[in-house]
């Protein structure tokens, strides 16, 4: 089973978590999860997780999930993988040369977030952050980046804190901002009811995980908008960053 099937799902579950403890507590149920690994190995096709009543007391509730911003808005998305994989590889450049006292906060360029940094180019920026290192705030901007071999074409700023015992930590600042119309939730919903027939879409629940540039505020757009009255899925939760479920339309 290949690790990336099992993290997607690993997220499904947690966001579908999220939903059957706010549906518990909207309606004195117990609902609940299994892991990740059971939905994989036990797949109930349409149908992404399944909400069981521990008791057996309630029906089951069949879940599709879907992710905004879409894959197609990289820039916008904490689960980048090509964003992990950098932090993840200066940390481990950074290890090699005993580095533990710095913070670093970079900027992507968007070559970078959709196509990743290679790393040979990493290992320079590496060099680069050496040279410029010095106890408290220093930064490095994109003329030095672009004098150093042109770094400033995956790199556009790297801002950096050093403090003794500080340890290290690399941070992307994601800087892209989705519209606060609610076109994204439409998207999603759009997206899901496309792909299956308006049977099983009406007699199943759709949960929307959100990455952290969502907001309350394009919750609070889309359901002034009254367009929740349009969403075919028999009920819709929306999970926010951090791990709020709010509902945009309820089980009747």
């Amino acid at each position: 089973m290949r690790s990336v099937e099992i993290s997607k799902k690993e997220r499904e579950v947690y966001f579908c978590a999220v939903v059957a403890r706010a549906i518990n507590e909207r309606e004195d149920s117990d609902y609940e999860v299994k892991s990740a690994t059971y939905y994989l190995e036990n797949p109930e096709e349409p149908f992404d997780v399944v909400l069981e009543s521990r008791s057996g007391t309630y029906p089951p509730r069949p879940i599709q999930v879907v992710t905004i911003p879409s894959g197609q808005h990289l820039e916008l998305r904490g689960d980048n993988s090509n964003v992990a994989r950098f932090e993840n590889l200066m940390k481990e450049i950074f290890a090699t040369r005993n580095v533990d006292d710095c913070e670093l906060h970079v900027g992507l360029t968007e070559r970078s977030i959709f196509n990743g940094v290679p790393q040979i180019a990493a290992a320079k920026l590496a060099d680069v952050v050496d040279g410029a290192r010095c106890n408290g705030n220093w930064e490095i901007d994109d003329e030095q980046l672009y004098a150093s071999d042109r770094l400033s074409d995956f790199v556009s700023y790297v801002h950096g804190l050093s403090i003794p015992s500080l340890g290290l930590h690399v941070h992307v600042t994601l800087t892209g901002w989705p519209g606060r119309d609610g076109a994204w939730i439409d998207e999603a919903i759009t997206k899901k009811a496309k792909r299956y027939p308006d049977r099983t879409v009406a007699q199943t629940a759709l949960v929307i995980g959100a990455a952290w540039s969502i907001d309350s505020e394009h919750v609070q757009s889309y359901l002034a908008s009254e367009r929740c009255a349009t969403i075919p899925f028999s009920e819709a939760w929306i999970v926010l960053f951090g791990g709020r479920a709010i509902p945009l339309k309820l089980r009747r």
